[in-house]
Order: structure tokens, then sequence, then C-alpha cells
């Protein structure tokens, strides 16, 4: 800090500058962290997030730093940014970001309906199981778990409920006259 020369109403000086002390400044610079992107894609094998890489900024996940880079995403991920030294996050800018990855879509394996044929058409019958994860349909119409009349060339389609699909290879049509 100086203090500049002064003069008075009589045009007299102090003569030059006069330094009244020194204090140190260091720069702080106001950053905004790039945005982690979390990637959650059916099943589990191909779930990720990506950590940026933003000049002062460092990212944590469980209090740990994590480089720059993609990891393998599973159950709850929280990532929080932190300034580097002589750096500090933008006023109103994201600093924490989360996702929780889910396991689904489930596969799954529709359980057979049974069509009970007997003599006449007094005891013909269809039986819909209860499977957890599929709708059985009749004629476009979901029908719970249980025992129909069946008359008449009877279709039963199973459809996957969401989170879930049908596993590969697995029936899932059944049909009777």
């Amino acid at each position: 800090v100086t203090l500049f020369p002064l003069q008075d109403a009589l045009l007299n000086t102090t003569g030059g500058f006069r330094v009244l002390g020194t204090i140190a400044v260091t720069g702080t610079t106001t950053v905004t962290p790039a945005a982690v992107v979390f990637t959650d894609k059916d099943g589990t094998a191909a779930d990720s997030y990506t950590v940026p890489a933003t000049t002062g900024v460092d990212y944590l996940v469980g209090g740990t730093v994590k480089p720059a880079g993609t990891y393998p995403g599973t159950g709850t991920v929280t990532v929080t940014a932190r300034a580097k030294t002589d750096y500090i996050i933008a006023a109103g800018a994201m600093a924490s970001w989360s996702a929780t990855f889910k396991t689904t879509p489930n596969p799954v394996t529709p359980a057979a309906v049974v069509f009970t044929d007997k003599d006449g058409t007094a005891a013909d019958s269809y039986t819909v199981p209860a499977t957890t994860g599929v709708d059985y349909l009749v004629g476009g119409t979901v029908k719970p778990a249980g025992t129909y009349p069946g008359t008449g060339t009877v279709t039963v389609t199973a459809r996957a409920k969401t989170d879930y699909i049908i596993a590969a290879g697995a029936m899932a049509s059944w049909s009777a006259t």
C-alpha cells in the first residue's frame, strides 16, 4: 500500500511516495465443475459413470478422489466436486451428482398355462399361473392367475411387466382348442 505525495492549500508537499505496508495477494479462480455422466443400460454389465476432467476440480466418490475416467456403476453412486487449492466452485454451480443403477430388466421365465380338455365341454378349462414379472393375456386382456372355463380356441400369451424381460428361449404363448 503506497501513499501518494500530498499537497496542502499552501502548495506544501510531502516530497515523495511513502510505503505504508506490503500485503501478499493470491489469485483465486472460479471454476464450474463439468457434470458426471451416468449410463444405466439394461442389465448391469454396461452400467457405468464417467468422471470428467475439469481444471481446478477434484471429483470424490466415498471421500476418495477419482481421476477422470469411466468406472463400473453398481448400486447408488454419489460423486461430489471439490475445488482444488487456489480455486473456488462458482456460486450456484452443481457440485454433486447421484444415481442408483437398476439391476433390471430382470429375465423371467413364464410358467406354463395348463389346459384341461375333458369329454364334453362343461369341464374344459385353462389355468393361468402366477409368475412374478409376467402378465398373461387372452385376447389382449390381462388375466389374473386362476382357472377359467375353456371354450373354442384359447390362446394365452405371456408379456413381461415393467423392469422384466422374457428370458431368451422361454415359451411365451400357449394355445389349445
